[in-house]
Order: C-alpha cells, then structure tokens, then sequence
C-alpha cells in the first residue's frame, strides 16, 4: 500500500510540474503602419516592423552607479507579421 501510495504522490508531482512548466508558444503581434517616402515618386507602403542593429556603451562609476549610451541604426522594414523583407528599391533604405 505504502509503494501504491508513493507512486501515485510522484504521479502527482509529475503531473502538476508538467501543467506549471509547460509555456505556451505566441508569436508577437505587429501593428502594421505607412511609410510615405520622401520621394514623391516613389509609392507609400506598410510595414509592420523595423529591424536594425545596435551599439551600447556602459560606464561603470566609482559611486556604484552607471552610464549608458546607446545607438540604434535602422537597417529595413519587414512586413507580413514580421517575416517578410522590404526591399531597398521600395523602401529606398541604403539607395
């Protein structure tokens, strides 16, 4: 009885531990907006998201506090939930 008991407690725990350490997977949901070239010639487009590249700088003080600057340089527009590219020749990016 004592084994049947035990088994059914690690049951349990197995159990419960799956339920309260499973996470659900969610893709992020982008806002698509219009970008309106500043070339009057060239047709506006929607995009839902900006992707880039970074540069952090961080100082750490004697006081036991820091500093930090940052840069960020825009690198394209990405559409279709986040997963398709803009090309340059629409979003002039780097042209």
């Amino acid at each position: 009885m004592k084994a049947m008991v035990s088994k059914s407690l690690i049951a349990a725990a197995v159990a419960a531990a799956s339920l309260f350490g499973a996470t659900s997977a969610q893709a992020a949901v982008f806002n698509p907006f219009t970008v309106q070239p500043t070339n009057p010639a060239k047709a506006a487009f929607v995009a839902d998201k900006i992707t880039g590249n970074y540069t952090e700088i961080i100082t750490f003080n004697a006081g036991g506090t820091f500093d930090v600057s940052l840069m960020w340089t825009a690198g394209q527009f990405v559409t279709g939930g986040g997963n398709t590219t803009i090309g340059a020749n629409k979003s002039r990016l780097g042209n």
